[in-house]
């Protein structure tokens, strides 16, 4: 008779998540119901046995989304006789007045204090949902949840429920913001400042004799949103190349029929836009700009909010690199699970290809990430979630059941036209 295995290694009584987007369930560029109900924490809970009481600040059932600019969450619209799909918004906007509903004291307090937009330096910070700050100076999606938008910080709130056992994935946007402007707004967190304030986040947890997991970053050259569209996908024939060399021979360039790699702005160059270089970035949210066929067809050089250069890609992936060994040391010293999300991404299979004759993306049906390139779906969740459950069970010695990760939907195809 085998024996039961034994997972009261770790009081589950009180778990609590912490983390930014992904930990939120945000997906498809928006915050909603459905995917809010497939993040990795809300399916720890479950394979914990603790989903009855595990309590996070979800959106209406019927609810479009809503993303930090209003808009709602995006989804794929069948072209009448073309094989691809375009990428559009479920609405013309989105569910703003969710952002303007506090929910803390409708469904609090709440066990995933997973916040869009929140970096390691804002999880300590007072006041980080109060609306008095002024626009830009507060975070709306955790107004919606926060215990008191005055004077509440996520960390406050997460040590509400007085937590046994805690997760931490947060420090994306420490960098990543930076990236996903293409270097034009936002800083990167230095090093030092990352390992202070998550020094102190993770202290605080384990200063109350929780028990818990925390993960490390993925580079942004795993992920869809930056790799997607090569940036060698000027794709032209032998009379349009004639033309742009033409308009760009104050620049020098040298395009010829088939592929050639794209004109990009660039404040530092002399005549403020160059040819791109091997190995940079075209950012995927140029596919819903209203000018994107003039950049894709070079008529117009790619602003340079949709690029990220060599150098800019060098900041970001030093930056957190230089976050991971922070994360790596914590969890040693503080002998906390370890999960490699950057190692589980670098095994996973690109699931979209930018055609660049039709300028689309085709999909693939089981891929990880959701629409917008950036967080996972409902699949790319489970498989997450895993990774919790293996580091859990190797450092605390239990057995908890893995989810069937083949059952989670990849990316919804709408019906032929």
């Amino acid at each position: 008779m085998n024996p039961q295995p034994d997972n009261n290694r770790i009081d589950l009584d009180h778990y609590v998540a912490l983390g930014d987007s992904i930990t939120a369930g945000y997906a498809d560029g928006a915050l909603y119901h459905d995917a809010q109900l497939h993040a990795y924490p809300n399916i720890l809970a479950v394979q914990f046995k603790r989903s009855d009481n595990f309590r996070q600040p979800l959106m209406a059932k019927n609810s479009v989304g809503v993303n930090q600019d209003g808009q709602s969450r995006l989804c794929l619209s069948k072209r009448r006789g073309v094989s691809n799909y375009a990428l559009i918004h479920l609405a013309d906007q989105g569910d703003k007045q969710a952002l303007l509903q506090n929910q803390f004291t409708i469904q609090g307090p709440f066990n995933n204090i997973g916040v869009p937009g929140a970096k390691v330096i804002t999880t300590t910070l007072r006041g980080f949902g109060n609306p008095a700050n002024g626009e830009g100076n507060y975070n709306p999606f955790f107004t919606r949840m926060a215990s008191d938008a005055k004077l509440a910080s996520m960390l406050s709130d997460a040590l509400l429920l007085k937590p046994t056992f805690f997760s931490v994935f947060i420090g994306n946007n420490d960098a990543l913001a930076y990236a996903l402007s293409g270097g034009t707004m936002n800083t990167i967190t230095p090093p030092s400042l990352f390992e202070k304030h998550l020094r102190e986040i993770v202290n605080t947890f384990t200063d109350n004799n929780a028990k818990g997991v925390i993960a490390n970053l993925p580079s942004v050259a795993q992920i869809p949103y930056f790799y997607c569209i090569a940036c060698n996908g000027l794709d032209l024939n032998e009379m349009n190349a004639n033309i742009l060399n033409t308009q760009y021979q104050s620049i020098y360039v040298n395009l010829t029929e088939g592929k050639n790699n794209f004109i990009m702005a660039d404040l530092n160059s002399p005549n403020g836009f160059r040819q791109m270089k091997d190995g940079e970035f075209v950012l995927l949210d140029l596919l819903l700009d209203a000018n994107k066929e003039s950049y894709l067809t070079g008529l117009h050089p790619i602003p340079e909010r949709y690029t990220l250069s060599l150098e800019r890609i060098a900041e970001v992936e030093n930056a957190i690199n230089a976050y991971n060994k922070v994360i790596e040391t914590l969890a040693r010293e503080q002998h906390l699970a370890l999960v490699d999300i950057n190692t589980l991404l670098k095994s996973a299979k690109a699931d979209r290809t930018y055609n660049c004759a039709t300028h689309n993306l085709d999909y693939a049906r089981k891929g990880v990430f959701s629409l917008d390139g950036l967080h996972p779906n409902a699949f790319g969740q489970a498989l997450m979630a895993n990774a919790f459950l293996q580091a859990i069970n190797k450092t605390y010695d239990c057995q908890f059941d893995l989810v069937f990760s083949a059952k989670a939907k990849g990316i919804e195809f709408p019906e032929k036209v």
